[in-house]
């Protein structure tokens, strides 16, 4: 079952907090939030410019993730996002980390998305290209 937009928009968030994290946003992380925007209607002028300049406080957008759904993706997805460069800085997984321990996430969670190849990752990121 999809998650409500706000949740979404909640998600997408959290997603920017972690490609700034590292005080550097690079392009796959930039594709990466460019992908998961197409999915959203947001409001007139969101893109990712302006989500990107925007100040995230991820404890409130954590707090806004109400659904098993969203609070189950979120590790998935911030993951995904930390990896996108292919490394995940001590920043990036200093959010991981604060994503597990507020949202409880189940351990079968977090070891699925470690345990997914670099490839499959690889592949939804060039997967972007083809959207952009």
């Amino acid at each position: 079952m999809p998650i409500a937009e706000n949740e979404a928009l909640a998600s997408l968030k959290i997603l920017v907090a972690v490609a700034r994290a590292d005080g550097t946003v690079h392009h796959d992380e930039r594709k990466s939030l460019a992908a998961a925007l197409e999915s959203l209607e947001l409001p007139a002028g969101a893109n990712v410019e302006s989500l990107l300049d925007e100040t995230v406080d991820v404890n409130a957008e954590l707090g806004k993730l109400v659904s098993a759904e969203a609070r189950d993706q979120i590790y998935r997805s911030a993951y995904f996002m930390a990896y996108a460069d292919g490394e995940c800085t001590k920043e990036e997984q200093a959010l991981l980390d604060r994503i597990v321990e507020v949202m409880a996430a189940p351990h079968d969670a977090v070891v699925g998305a470690e345990a997914e190849p670099l490839v499959h990752l690889i592949a939804r990121v060039d997967g972007a290209d083809q959207h952009m």
